[in-house]
C-alpha cells in the first residue's frame, strides 16, 4: 500500500533568501504615560531651580581690584569694581561692600587685579580727609586734657598747637602749627600724664618742616597747649608772644597784633 500523499503543499526549499516577515507595530504611548512623563520633567525643573537658588548666582556684591595699584598710591574709582561673591559671615567683615569706602585710600601693599580688596590692604581716609587732599604725615603727641580743651576735641576737627619756652626771665610762646586736622584722639596710656587725665592726639601735617617743629616742641617745650580752631575760618593766631615783663606780640602775616 502506497503512502498517502499529504494534502498540504511542500514548503519551498530555503535558498538563503529571507522570506517576508511580519513585525508588530509599536503602539503610541497612552495619555497616562504622557502625563506621567510631563510630571517627572516638571519635578526635575523644579529641583534645578531650587538648586540654583540655593547655590547659584550670589546676591551679595563686594569690592574687587580692577586695575593694579602699587603700594603708596591712592585708590581711584577706576581701580575697583563690584562683583557678586558668596562669602561666609566671618569673612565679610574683612572686605568692602561699598566702593565709595575705599576711594582715596592708600594701598599699603600692591593690589593685583582680580583680587578682593581687604581692609588690611589699605589705609582708609581719616575723618575730614578728602580723596584729592595732598599727602600728609601723621604725628601723635600726649597732653594733659586740661590743656586740650578738656579732652573734648573730636576727630575731624582742626586744632592749633602752641608751645611755651622759658629762657632766663623771658617766656616765649609760639604757634607750632595751625589748622591741623585731628585724625584720632584717645586716652593716654599709663604714664606721666595719666594722673592728670592725659589724652593722645594724632594730627595730619602736610608741611615737612612743620613736622620737625612739632617734634621739637613735644620734646623741648615746657608747656603745650591745644587750641580748637574748628570754628575759626578767617582768623589766625599771631606767630609768637614774648613776655619779659611787657607783653609783646609778633603778628602773623595779614593779622594785626
Amino acid at each position: 500500500m502506497s503512502a498517502r500523499e499529504s494534502p498540504y503543499p511542500t514548503p519551498p526549499e530555503i535558498t538563503g533568501a529571507a522570506g517576508p516577515s511580519i513585525t508588530r507595530r509599536r503602539g503610541l504611548p497612552t495619555g497616562r504615560a504622557v502625563v506621567g512623563a510631563l510630571l517627572v520633567s516638571v519635578a526635575a525643573i523644579g529641583l534645578f531651580v531650587a538648586y540654583r537658588q540655593a547655590v547659584g548666582e550670589p546676591d551679595t556684591s563686594f569690592v574687587v581690584v580692577a586695575e593694579r595699584v602699587e603700594a603708596g598710591q591712592r585708590v581711584t574709582a577706576a581701580d575697583v569694581q563690584m562683583e557678586n561673591i558668596e562669602l561666609p559671615d566671618s569673612v565679610t567683615a574683612t572686605v568692602f561692600g561699598d566702593p565709595s569706602a575705599v576711594i582715596g585710600a592708600v594701598a599699603i601693599v600692591p593690589l593685583r587685579a582680580g583680587e578682593m580688596l581687604q581692609r588690611s590692604d589699605v589705609l582708609l581716609l581719616a575723618p575730614g580727609e578728602e580723596p584729592d587732599d595732598p599727602p600728609w604725615r601723621e604725628l601723635s603727641f600726649s597732653i594733659a586734657a586740661a590743656r586740650a580743651v578738656d579732652g573734648q576735641i573730636r576727630p575731624g576737627e582742626t586744632i592749633d598747637l602752641v608751645a611755651t619756652y622759658s629762657v632766663q626771665s623771658e617766656t616765649d610762646t609760639v604757634v607750632v602749627f595751625r589748622d591741623a586736622p585731628v585724625l584720632r584722639i584717645t586716652e593716654a596710656s599709663d604714664g606721666l600724664l595719666s594722673s592728670t587725665g592725659g589724652v593722645t592726639i594724632t594730627v595730619a601735617l602736610a608741611d615737612p618742616s612743620t613736622v620737625l617743629a612739632a617734634v621739637n616742641a613735644v620734646d623741648d617745650a615746657e608747656e603745650l597747649t591745644v587750641v580748637r580752631a574748628t570754628k575759626v575760618a578767617d582768623q589766625e593766631l599771631p606767630d609768637s608772644f614774648r613776655f619779659d615783663g611787657v607783653a609783646t606780640t609778633a603778628p602773623a602775616d595779614g593779622v594785626d597784633g
